[in-house]
């Protein structure tokens, strides 16, 4: 699986005014389980936020695989 991901540094938490990390990608629900999986893994503690998008502008397209 080969998806783009865009990453915002030292974001602020409201709640506990702790300096976060965000990550955010778009990807299709056949990948939902293993993108889920795969965090949790690395992160026990993730929050995720996962909603359906309308529509996407911009530069979204595959790679090639090399």
């Amino acid at each position: 699986m080969h998806r783009g991901i865009t990453i915002f540094h030292d974001v602020e938490g409201a709640y506990g005014h702790t300096e976060k990390t965000v990550l955010l990608t778009i990807i299709d629900t056949y990948d939902l389980y293993d993108i889920r999986t795969t965090v949790e893994k690395c992160d026990p503690f993730v929050f995720m936020s996962v909603t359906e998008v309308q529509k996407v502008y911009g530069r979204f397209k595959e790679q090639e695989v090399v």
